[in-house]
């Protein structure tokens, strides 16, 4: 278990940008010059091993929030790339895109959980539920 030294309910104070600031100018200076940005081949490995992972079909409303997976990914790969002052795409940069992607699907498994986004289907399958057990669908859940 992890242990504060110190508590700071309101915080540490005001924290000094201008190291941050200075670095994502350079980075948008630098990116500005750049021509074409590809991936290195251990990031292309990495990409061609994980492109079917996340471009895999999903049903109902989480397949509808979590389509275009590797557009989304792609995009945040090249802004760490171009972050990180890199003229290439590498595998950390790939790893990185990939962390925030999944954090984003397991997010919305975890707010919409099996939501189809179709109300007829839903209040459907609430009857049935209820009609099954002889209960409200607000009562009928699934056993985990």
């Amino acid at each position: 278990m992890q242990r504060l030294v110190l508590l700071l309910p309101e915080g540490g104070g005001e924290v000094n940008l201008s190291a941050i600031i200075t670095r994502l100018r350079n980075a948008v200076l630098a990116a500005r010059a750049r021509g074409l940005i590809e991936r290195d081949a251990a990031a292309r490995e990495l990409w061609a091993h994980e492109y079917s992972r996340i471009t895999n079909g999903r049903a109902g409303l989480r397949g509808a929030l979590c389509g275009r997976a590797e557009a989304h990914v792609l995009r945040l790969s090249l802004f760490y790339a171009l972050f990180d002052s890199s003229s290439t795409i590498r595998p950390e940069h790939l790893q990185a895109a990939l962390a925030v992607w999944d954090y984003c699907e397991r997010s919305i498994g975890h707010i919409f959980g099996a939501a189809t986004g179709d109300a007829s289907a839903h209040g459907a399958t609430g009857r049935l539920k209820k009609k099954l057990t002889g209960c409200s669908s607000a009562h009928a859940r699934p056993h985990k």
